[in-house]
This record gives C-alpha cells, sequence and structure tokens, in this order.
C-alpha cells in the first residue's frame, strides 16, 4: 500500500490574512482622514488657524523683563561669574532660572559673556 501523501491547505490562511492586513489598513487610513490627522490647522469659527490647545489654562507667552531689571541682573551675574571662587548649586540654579529659554535673548549677553558663564556653571 503507498503512502498517501497530502498538502497543506493554504489558500484559505492566506486569504485570512490578507483581509485581516486590508481591514488594519482601511483602519488606519479612516483614523486619518476621521481625526484631523491632515497638515492644515483646524480653524475656529472666526476663521484664524487653531493652536491645537483646548485645555482651559492658557498657553503663557514669555514675559517681557522689566530693562532695569535685566541690567541689574546682568550686571549681577557677569561680577559672580568673573569671580575665581566656583559657584555653589544654589547660585547655579539662581543663574539659569534668570537667564534660561526665551529670556536669554533679552539680556544680550555677547559671545564672550555667554562662553564666560558657561565655564563658570560649569567648574
Amino acid at each position: 500500500m503507498e503512502p498517501t501523501t497530502t498538502t497543506p491547505a493554504t489558500g484559505g490562511s492566506k486569504n485570512v490574512i490578507y483581509i485581516i492586513l486590508a481591514v488594519i489598513i482601511v483602519a488606519v487610513i479612516a483614523y486619518f482622514v476621521f481625526m484631523g490627522g491632515g497638515s492644515t490647522p483646524a480653524t475656529t469659527t472666526g476663521g484664524t488657524p487653531s493652536t491645537g490647545n483646548t485645555g482651559t489654562t492658557p498657553v503663557a507667552a514669555t514675559p517681557q523683563l522689566d530693562a532695569a531689571y535685566i541690567a541689574s541682573k546682568k550686571a549681577e551675574i557677569l561680577k559672580r561669574v568673573s569671580d575665581s571662587k566656583p559657584l555653589t548649586d544654589t547660585e547655579k540654579r539662581d543663574i539659569f532660572q534668570a537667564i534660561a529659554g526665551e529670556k536669554l535673548k533679552q539680556f544680550n549677553f555677547t559671545q564672550a559673556e555667554q562662553t564666560k558663564i558657561l565655564n563658570a556653571m560649569n567648574k
């Protein structure tokens, strides 16, 4: 008696995989279409582009610092970083908080002054 060989039926399982992939692709496309995945910003009723901030807390802009404050704080920082004594952790934190982010532009430090501050912070 000869052994019978059978080949597995792979046609059906391949079809299931293709159907699942098609459903996933359609779902992803639908998500981007219906959830606003486009590159155009949403507009409010006034016709201006929405910033996407839908929370109740407004986004705060960097406040403009007073010119007198900037002048006195800049002098204080430069005087302290010019000293050969290393900065304490508290002084480093205070200097960093005073000039961090967009506030750095308002102080208008020269490249040499910025280098001096950076060197003092890294001691």
